[in-house]
């Protein structure tokens, strides 16, 4: 073995010396194959993350509100899988959301959406349910079994207010005659109170009190505003908000309002910039503005909100070019508070279930307010 070994060493020097080129070679082939075989070792002990398909990007996305991403993803593949839950969820992105900008996001959601057949009832009615315009007002009870002077907003509750005030009144002037004071002062600061909360905060902290004395006020206006919202969304003009107090509007920035339906399409803000309006879209606007009104007479029997409803339809139909007379619009008004009787009628459940939802969540998740229209309407756009 020695011998052996002794042999092999002394081979190996010749080999060495007569054939140097051959054995360099042979070793920068064994090290090349040595480094590879280190470097495929140490590569396989880094982790490799995963890249996230695009559905679960979106998902995230959503999950994250990163609107431009969810915009990004969408435009680049309309096609990406999507469940419905993930699109309740993404118009909920959209909710209360009232800047100009904003509506660029909630005109794609609820477009992409409907292209992907995730909103079934979006826009389902293209033809309603009455189509001639010159409406008597015996129609009204003949067609949709509700009185035309229930349709006559009657504000009730300034009778309340004046009421209250005056209690307020006799309050003070019996709380000075018993404990024996000076009831100027503290009317003059209650009156002021009224004043600031009048015109500076829009009637905020009155209108909560009044809500909370009497819940059944508090019902009327959720249910004046589920009318606005669902003959909107069968209409096919996205929502993008709904407000159900004072307080709530006020957060929102917008003084002054007690409650309202914030809603909008492509179409209707074009018309409004040009001042010009073709008659269908002039049509669903104006159903929508009366389906508050038509609400109210359905379930209470007679409209308590709505005048600032009936004075927009007013204000817009003048506005035109020509102007509309005063007969044309009365009978226009019929007409659109005729077809949103028929539409709330016809998807009364959906309402229900959309009541209760603006009951319980108070406006604050726009993707439960659709879902609940989504599983009872009865209207659904015909899968082409």
């Amino acid at each position: 073995m020695a011998a052996f070994a002794f042999t092999s060493a002394v081979s190996a020097s010749t080999w060495n010396q007569t054939r140097p080129l051959s054995i360099t070679r042979h070793q920068k082939r064994h090290q090349t194959c040595s480094t590879r075989r280190a470097r495929l070792v140490c590569s396989s002990s880094i982790p490799v993350t995963p890249i996230k398909s695009e559905k679960a990007q979106l998902e995230l996305a959503i999950r994250d509100a990163d609107i431009d991403k969810i915009q990004s993803l969408l435009r680049s593949n309309p096609d990406i899988e999507m469940q419905q839950q993930d699109a309740f969820k993404m118009l909920d992105l959209c909710a209360n959301k009232f800047k100009p900008e904003d509506s660029v996001f909630s005109n794609f959601a609820y477009k992409i959406l409907t292209e992907k057949s995730l909103l079934t009832s979006f826009g389902s009615v293209t033809q309603f349910p009455v189509e001639e315009k010159n409406v008597a007002p015996e129609q009204i009870q003949q067609l949709a079994g509700v009185p035309m002077e229930s349709l006559s907003p009657k504000r009730s509750t300034l009778f309340s207010w004046q009421l209250g005030g005056i209690v307020t009144c006799l309050g003070i002037l019996g709380l000075s005659q018993w404990l024996h004071f000076d009831p100027k002062p503290m009317a003059l600061g209650v009156t002021l109170f009224f004043l600031w909360d009048n015109l500076i905060l829009g009637g905020v902290l009155l209108e909560s009190a009044y809500s909370n004395l009497f819940p059944a006020y508090k019902d009327k206006v959720t249910r004046h505003e589920a009318g606005h919202f669902l003959a909107s969304y069968l209409l096919g003009l996205p929502v993008r908000g709904i407000i159900l107090d004072s307080l709530s509007a006020l957060k929102t920035g917008i003084a002054g309002a007690s409650a309202g339906t914030v809603f909008s399409s492509e179409d209707l803000e074009t018309s409004f910039a040009k001042g010009q309006f073709r008659s269908d879209v002039l049509d669903k606007y104006s159903i929508v503005l009366m389906a508050g009104i038509a609400a109210e007479a359905m379930y209470y029997g007679q409209a308590e909100g709505g005048k600032s409803d009936e004075a927009m339809l007013i204000n817009l139909l003048m506005s035109l070019s020509p102007p509309w007379e005063e007969g044309k619009i009365r009978a226009y008004a019929r007409f659109c508070a005729l077809n949103a009787l028929l539409l709330l009628k016809r998807n009364q459940k959906a309402l229900d279930a959309l009541f209760l939802v603006l009951k319980e969540k108070r406006g604050q998740s726009l993707g439960e307010c659709i879902e609940a229209i989504e599983t009872n309407a009865v209207d659904k756009r015909v899968a082409v």
